[in-house]
Formats: C-alpha cells, structure tokens, sequence
C-alpha cells in the first residue's frame, strides 16, 4: 500500500521559495482519518467601512448586497445588529470607538487598544494554542489610506489588545510574503528581482519530476497541479512582467507593476483626527484601479488558504471611515449610476455622502462596495479547486463580513454577514435585534470555541445571547 503524500506538500525551489500544493488525490488519507483533515478550520474577516442603513439592507438582493446573490445559498446576512457598548465606554470619534469593536465585540480599552484578540486570533489561539499549523499565523491585507489611530485600518486584534500588523497594501508584496525571494541573498528589491525570474523558474526541476513518468502523481493529479501553477503564474503576471527587456546603460530597474495609480506608500500620521475636522485622506484613485487592487489582494489571499499557507486572517476593502476619494463612473443594476467626479469633487465620500444622509448616493457607493466583497467571495469559491470533502475553499472556511456602524455614526441596525462556515450555518436574512456579541459567539460555538467575549472589559459585563435560529 502506498503512503499518502503529506496535505502540506510542497514544490521547493531555491532560498526561501516554497510552493505549497493543492489538494491531489495522492493526498488522500484512509477514511478514519480523512473527516479530521480533509476540510481544516479556517477564519477570515472581511470589513469595509461607512455601514449600510437598515433600510438598504432590509431590500436584500434588491439593494446595495446585489453583487452577493450569486452565494445566497452560503450567506447569512444580518441588518439589526447592536454594537452599542462602543459609545458607552469607548473614547475618541465614533470611528475610533467602532473600529476597534468590530470583529472583538468589547469596548476599546483606548483609541490604540482593543479589548481583545479579534475572531480570528482568538479561533487561532483557542484551536492551537501551541502555535499555528501553517507557515504563516495570520495574513493581514487591504487597501487603507487613511489618518488617525489603527482602529480605522486593523482589523487583527492581539490577546493583550495591541494592534496587529498593518493590512499590507501592496499585493506584490503580500505575494513575496506568501511564496518569498526567488533571488534569496542578491542585494536587490525583491520586488525589482521579480522582473528577471519569475518565482515558478525557482521550481521548474520540481515541477518537472512532479509530471513525469517517474511520478507517482496519477493524470488527474498531474494536471491539478498544471492548473494550480497556472493560477498563480496568472496572478504573478499581473503583478510583473516576467520578461526582463535590456536597459540602456545608465537606467535604473523597473519596479514592479502592481495596479498604478493608488498611494500605496502614503504615510500614515500616528494621532487621531479632530472630532468634527473631516477631508479627504488621499487623492482621488479611480474606482476600477481600486477594486483591481483589492481583487488581487483576495486571489492571493484564496491561494494561501486553499495551499494550506495559512488558515486565518483579515481584509479590509475600505477605511473604517472611508475618507477616500474616487474618479469614475460606476453603475450598479439595482441602485443606478455613481459618479464619483462629481461627487466628491470637493470632499470625500464619507463627508458628501453619509454626513449628509443622502440615500440614494449612499446605496449606490455601498454597491460598488459589495461589488468588491463579490470578488472576494469569488476567489474564495473557484470550483476549479475543490477540496478533499468535495467543497470549495469559501464552504470550508468561516468569513465574517462586517462594518462599523449603522445610519449616520448611529450604533444600532449594524450590517453583518456570514458567508461558507463549514456547513455550521443557515443561509438567508436576519433583522432580529441582537448585540455583535451574540453573532460573533455564535459563530464559534460551532468550532468549541468558548469565545469569552464580553468578560474582557473591566467596566463591561454582557453575557451572550445565542442565535439559534443562524445554526444548522
């Protein structure tokens, strides 16, 4: 009998290069093993910022979540969360007071400092308290540009409170952090390096005994692994031309082609913003740029997960308080034409659009929004990759989608969603009044995850409330 090939198997190429590969049927491991391995317990957070009224949310696929009906079969989605222990005890604008509740569910001990860990680490934790399984802990990406404390960025909140890394903003970077230098020990930009050699030339010699007769790999498996290869060559390419074109004595290296146009190295200053003092946090970035950036950043996150590279993490799509600008037109079936020129022409969307309560503009931006959560889901739901148990990376993995606040700064009516989870949970729309705490203990109950969430705040008591009717 055969032994099956390790689930955390790798091509390995020069340096640090590792290049972990998709499930195959040689990976297959006997039953009485199988239920254990074939679908690991996995946890995103996916937030965006400026919230969805009650009443946009309340229209379903008729609204602004229109770019989500392609996965209503494996989406829960909720319009009358409570997240108003934010006010009660938190300090600093409302952005702040939210920033650092959503995805931990208690008061901020401070603008810096969150109650807690975040869902994620704190499934991380819980489930392998002797260190993570994967490569990498954590992946924490997104695009950010913004002023102010890290509550308006992070999204990873340690155990002590303290914020994570920042989201990386660069997609060639996170993808240098996922698969490393292919020219390890050059004293070069890695990024720069890229341009000569593609990260794949790295593991050729491996890929080519992996597919010949000498393998034990089977046809199917064998072009499994050419599809695998393919997908992250065609993210690589979009990144960075893989063909270096000689230049003239005298010039310097290229860098690489990540989408242009964005601020991706803007500083960001280190004190908050002044209650009632709001501009623009960048200039303006045209709309389409802006959700091809995120969309790779989602691929790339899609690829770590279903190559076993991690199993936990955080995007973020927008600002928690998205004072941002964008140029474009974008237009959405359900709720019409945004134009973006116009409309922050002389302010941000957070100050034209939701300071102002205009409705209409407001479901119209929240579409292009969700436009961009759809591509997330997306790269999390490609049937070309399916798992062990048959599923797709987005069944077999828990993501929790979620804002700061409600209408208008207001605490109440905070828009939530659940999307894959295992299978643990009932898809469809919930406007039952609960706290973020009973969700977000809910949706660990499932795991064994006793969550603890509202101990952890010295001037804050709450015991959570279950939400029987979200689990299967």
């Amino acid at each position: 009998m055969r032994r099956p090939l390790p689930r955390r198997s790798f091509l390995r190429g020069a340096g640090t290069v590792a290049i972990a590969l998709p499930f195959l049927e040689e990976m297959r491991l006997p039953r009485a093993q199988a239920a254990a391995e074939d679908a690991p317990n996995r946890l995103v957070t996916l937030a965006f910022g400026l919230g969805i009224p009650t009443e946009h949310a309340e229209l379903g696929f008729a609204g602004p979540l229109e770019p989500l009906q392609p996965f209503a079969s494996k989406l829960a989605c909720f319009s009358g969360l409570d997240m108003s222990q934010a006010h009660q005890y938190g300090t600093g604008t409302t952005h702040f007071k939210t920033g650092d509740v959503l995805f931990v569910g208690e008061p901020q001990k401070n603008e810096y400092t969150a109650a807690g860990p975040s869902l994620e680490q704190l499934m991380l934790s819980e489930l392998h308290p002797s260190g993570a399984p994967t490569r990498l802990s954590s992946v924490s990406a997104g695009l950010w540009f913004t002023y102010g404390a890290p509550s308006r960025y992070v999204c990873h909140w340690n155990y002590d409170g303290s914020p994570g890394p920042a989201p990386e903003r660069r997609p060639s970077r996170l993808f240098t952090r996922l698969f490393g230098d292919p020219t390890p020990g050059a004293n070069v930009d890695p990024r720069t390096a890229r341009i000569k050699r593609s990260i794949l030339d790295t593991v050729v010699d491996e890929y080519k005994f992996a597919i010949s007769d000498r393998s034990s790999l089977g046809a199917e498996s064998k072009a499994k692994l050419k599809i695998h290869l393919d997908g992250i060559r065609n993210v690589e390419q979009r990144l960075v031309p893989t063909e270096a074109t000689p230049l003239p004595a005298g010039c310097t290296e290229p860098e690489i082609t990540d989408p242009p146009g964005l601020p991706y190295d803007q500083e960001t200053p280190d004190t908050p913003q002044e209650e009632g003092v709001f501009k623009p946090h960048s200039a303006p970035m045209d709309h389409l740029v802006y959700l091809s950036a995120f969309q790779l950043q989602a691929e790339l996150f899609a690829l770590a997960l279903r190559c076993d590279l991690t199993r936990f993490g955080s995007l973020l799509l927008t600002d928690k308080g998205g004072n941002l600008q964008f140029k474009g037109t974008y237009t959405g079936a359900a709720v019409g034409s945004i134009d973006f020129d116009l409309e922050t022409a002389t302010d941000s969307i957070h100050n034209e659009l939701f300071h102002r309560q205009r409705l209409p503009q407001m479901a119209q931006y929240q579409h292009f929004c969700m436009s961009g959560v759809a591509r997330a889901l997306a790269a999390f739901d490609d049937p070309l990759f399916l798992e062990a148990n048959g599923k797709t990376v987005l069944d077999n993995t828990l993501v929790v989608i979620g804002t700061e606040y409600g209408m208008d700064h207001g605490l109440s009516g905070v828009f939530h969603a659940v999307a894959g989870g295992h299978g643990h949970f009932k898809p469809g729309f919930y406007s039952q009044q609960a706290n973020v705490i009973d969700l977000y203990d809910t949706l660990l109950k499932p795991y064994g995850v006793r969550s603890g969430i509202g101990t952890r705040h010295a001037a804050f008591k709450y015991t959570p409330r279950e939400l029987t009717t979200l689990l299967a």
